[in-house]
């Protein structure tokens, strides 16, 4: 086996392909690094979303204005009547 890492010893075609496997290693790894990434920044803004939802529901049962909950949210009032309507909440 260590002859056959020795890469004087080794056939053309088996180094490439031991070159091509390492390349694939690196390039899944990234992906896979890419991929959690991804998923940390979807599932923020998933919170962020569902924290928003309920801070415009709370808010509208309190009777708060669209002004309000735009700088409580930090939305605009055109994105909050949009979330409103989605979720019918009036």
């Amino acid at each position: 086996m260590i002859r056959k890492l020795n890469t004087e010893s080794l056939p053309p075609e088996e180094y490439e392909y031991i070159h091509y496997h390492n390349m694939f290693e690196e390039q899944k790894e990234e992906w896979r690094e890419k991929a959690e990434e991804k998923g940390r920044k979807e599932g923020r803004q998933e919170g962020e979303e569902a924290k928003n939802l309920e801070v415009i529901k709370g808010g509208l049962e309190e009777g708060l204005s669209l002004t309000i909950l735009s700088k409580l949210t930090k939305k605009t009032i055109q994105e909050i009547e949009e979330i409103i309507k989605r979720h019918n909440l009036q």
